[in-house]
């Protein structure tokens, strides 16, 4: 069996990138995305490149956190009027009346702009690319293109690709949401505490662990490992459930099950190894 643990949004704040480098260095980490648009997006650059440099660092291209790499008077149709990005739930509520309000054309020059950044910092292209909270038929065209444009294995492609059924292989979360009534998700402090990976793992509740073992397949699992911030609460809905999620990775009880398994921990970079 293969075990692939990918942490999203390195980068987004300093206390996220310390979190995800703990996690490389104590935990069972395989692989994570950068945001290259954030203020700490330069300190997570350089403590990655230092202490891992050889480490499967793709990139999650963003369009809803912090603002642009790009003028914002170049994409109207994605920021707000203070130059910031729309929001994911900004982004969800504009949906109702127009879902694809987000053109093309503006978040391709984005997308763009993110892995030419990404090229000049990290001095090559990123191990894999893939995208952050929303999603939209423009927004999924435009990762598709610039992996092929770049030829960067692309997430969404990868993904498919290892999925046996809807039940086992791929990105398996573990964080329930409650729905609100106006249709967005409500992550809140409550609904997060209520969700320890490594609890949910301890009791058997996550199936698809003893199921990949059995077929000998692999095992996805998505995080946001991290630490928390003041930064990271005004900027996301995910906050708690990064400190429980990087618990799990360094966790005691998931290396001696990796171990006692011999289960092969691999990335984007090696798992068809």
């Amino acid at each position: 069996m293969k075990l692939m643990i990918t942490a999203d949004d390195y980068g987004m704040t300093p206390a996220v990138t310390d979190g995800i480098i703990t996690c490389i260095r104590e935990g069972l980490l395989t692989q994570t995305g950068l945001f290259t648009n954030m203020p700490s997006t330069q300190y997570a650059v350089d403590r990655m490149l230092k202490e891992f440099p050889d480490f499967c660092l793709g990139q999650d291209i963003n369009f809803s956190t912090g603002a642009p790499v790009t003028d914002p008077s170049l994409i109207p149709s994605m920021v707000q009027e203070n130059g910031q990005f729309l929001t994911s739930s900004m982004h969800r509520q504009l949906d109702k009346k127009d879902p694809h309000h987000v053109k093309y054309e503006e978040a391709f020059l984005e997308g763009e702009n993110q892995v030419k950044r990404f090229i000049e910092l990290v001095g090559k292209k990123p191990d894999y690319i893939g995208g952050h909270a929303y999603r939209s038929d423009e927004i999924l065209q435009v990762l598709h293109d610039l992996a092929v444009k770049y030829e960067i294995p692309e997430k969404n492609v990868i993904c498919a690709e290892l999925e046996t059924d809807p039940e086992s292989m791929v990105s398996r979360h573990w964080l329930t949401a409650k729905t609100k009534e106006d249709g967005t998700f409500d992550f809140g402090m409550e609904t997060q505490l209520m969700n320890s990976p490594l609890e949910l793992f301890k009791a058997g509740k996550l199936s698809y662990f003893d199921k990949a073992l059995k077929e000998d397949g692999i095992v996805h699992v998505r995080t946001h490992c991290g630490f928390v911030d003041h930064e990271l609460v005004k900027l996301s809905s995910f906050h708690m459930i990064r400190m429980m999620e990087a618990e799990f990775v360094c966790s005691k009880e998931l290396k001696d099950w990796v171990k006692q398994h011999q289960v092969k921990l691999v990335s984007f970079k090696n798992y068809k190894d």
